[in-house]
């Protein structure tokens, strides 16, 4: 037998003509291409609106003590809380990954978040460069990190449990 592309197999086989087949195909990947760009751009908005939030905060604090920075500082400041705000809104897509195990996801989504903070953090001066700063900052981004994520595990849990109550009745 002769090797044969799937469309031409497909036409000669199911009467399925190939410019239907590609149309069709061309629509699924489409959807799905449309369907995750309105993802990523609303979880970007809801981390840029999170970032927000807390610049809104940190401004209100400087302003109460009395506080002044130059608009430079600032606004390095707030390009960093706003990268943070956008990767984290848009990196919570990997906990969607269906393929992966819950482990690897955490794995995966953990280095990468360790990776942007600390890209940030030492661009806009947050943490400074010297090994006790770094291990300081490490040690409560850790904590913090593990914190958020087993709240977030405990709440799922929770749901998990409700919705199977609630169908076992």
């Amino acid at each position: 037998m002769q090797w044969q592309p799937l469309c031409v197999f497909l036409q000669r086989q199911q009467g399925i003509r190939i410019k239907e087949l590609c149309s069709i195909c061309e629509r699924k990947i489409d959807r799905r291409v449309r369907k995750l760009t309105v993802e990523l751009v609303k979880r970007s908005l809801i981390g840029l609106g999170i970032s927000a939030l807390i610049t809104f905060g940190a401004l209100t604090v400087l302003l109460q003590l009395a506080l002044s920075a130059p608009i430079q500082v600032l606004w390095e400041n707030m390009l960093g809380s706003m990268i943070i705000g956008v990767y984290f809104g848009v990196s919570s897509l990997i906990f969607e990954v269906e393929k992966w195990s819950p482990l690897k996801q955490l794995t995966v989504h953990f280095l990468l978040s360790v990776s942007v903070y600390f890209s940030v953090a030492f661009l806009t001066g947050w943490v400074p460069l010297s090994f006790t700063a770094t291990a300081i900052s490490a040690s409560c981004f850790i904590i913090i990190y593990f914190i958020i994520w087993f709240s977030i595990r405990n709440y799922m849990k929770k749901m998990e449990s409700e919705m199977n109550s609630t169908l076992k009745k």
